[in-house]
């Protein structure tokens, strides 16, 4: 992984079980300094890959919580992440009513909209020629 802008991210998320439109989950993550390394570590371990999704991300900050537009090759999606009771305080300084919450993961939307290539689902951008 090299280029302006690019950056490997090893990152473990647990989604907790809720009803809720608000996500409760345990997310660590870790920048990696050497993508190839990683990748031997990790088939060294036995982890294959199963399925592969591009992301854009723009992030900014409002009081206390993080907004996020990520732009996938299926989708928009906003998140607001902070504190229950900051995400609904953004909610309303934006004005936020209509949208709907989805609550599939972007690994699941992967797996629903993505492409088989080579015994992997993947969920790329078109190349840029």
């Amino acid at each position: 992984m090299s280029g302006p802008g690019r950056r490997a991210v090893l990152t473990y998320k647990q989604r907790f079980p809720s009803s809720s439109p608000i996500k409760q989950q345990q997310e660590d993550e870790t920048q990696v300094a050497d993508a190839d390394a990683m990748e031997a570590i990790l088939d060294a371990l036995g982890f294959t890959p199963a399925l592969v999704y591009e992301k854009r991300r723009a992030t900014w900050r409002l009081g206390e919580a993080e907004i996020v537009i990520d732009e996938l090759p299926f989708g928009l999606f906003m998140e607001i992440e902070g504190p229950e009771a900051e995400i609904r305080r953004v909610e309303r300084q934006l004005a936020i009513k209509a949208l709907r919450a989805e609550h599939a993961t972007y690994p699941q939307l992967t797996q629903r909209y993505g492409k088989p290539y080579n015994g992997v689902i993947e969920a790329r951008f078109p190349q840029k020629k």
